[in-house]
């Protein structure tokens, strides 16, 4: 015969597979009521929005006003933007199976700008032109002491490398680290003092995207060139 502890033990487990399964049955029914309530606002905003945007082209077909297209184009911007939302929360409330996929950030991020612009003061925003990747004390000292020859990429970001510094051009000492240039934008990258990582610094003399693209092949160039040193 099984002993008494052992049997409370299972009806303890059982309890608790009770209640976790009817946690997750109350998180479905929220999720429904959600799903529901988004296809509902979705559609709420679908008429409104196609009023707005049809406004908003017939404005600019009948105007030649700079300042105003511009302004109009903004506006224009914000209704796709939210016609887009509308439109996820539609596709939010349908029924699918959970997976796990890689997600573009980019146009997450163009589209966050695009708002931010609307603003007047977004002049005096700036994106960040640094990033930070994982390096060991052995990759740190490689890097500090690379020479020009060691980096075998010929392009960045799309066009030709024109210079690979690893010296400074007035007197020769080093830079403790690289510096490559194009004609789009350059990139120098320098070990930390006191983390394990090195630092990318990138300027793109074209606009965001391609300062996102120079930041990643960046980070390749240099990775490349630290496993041939």
């Amino acid at each position: 015969m099984r002993s008494r502890n052992a049997t409370v033990i299972e009806l303890r487990k059982r309890e608790e597979d009770l209640e976790e399964a009817l946690r997750k049955l109350e998180a479905q029914d929220r999720l429904v009521s959600l799903g529901l309530l988004s296809a509902s606002v979705a559609h709420e905003l679908n008429t409104p929005l196609t009023v707005l945007q049809g406004s908003i082209e017939k404005l600019t077909e009948n105007t030649d006003d700079p300042a105003t297209l511009e302004r109009l184009a903004r506006m224009l911007r914000v209704t796709q933007r939210i016609r887009r939302i509308s439109e996820s929360l539609v596709d939010f409330s349908r029924v699918r199976k959970q997976h796990m996929e890689p997600v573009p950030l980019r146009h997450l991020i163009d589209e966050a700008w695009a708002l931010v612009a609307i603003d007047k003061k977004a002049a005096a925003a700036r994106f960040a032109n640094r990033v930070d990747a994982a390096a060991n004390a052995e990759q740190k000292k490689k890097l500090a002491k690379l020479d020009a020859s060691q980096v075998q990429s010929r392009d960045l970001a799309g066009e030709p490398i024109d210079q690979i510094l690893t010296r400074a051009p007035g007197n020769n000492a080093s830079i403790g680290g690289v510096k490559v240039t194009s004609r789009g934008g350059w990139f120098a990258a320098r070990p930390s003092g006191t983390e394990d990582i090195y630092k990318i610094y990138a300027e793109s003399f074209h606009d965001e995207a391609h300062l996102g693209r120079l930041l990643g092949e960046a980070q390749l160039i240099v990775d490349r060139a630290l496993a041939g040193a």
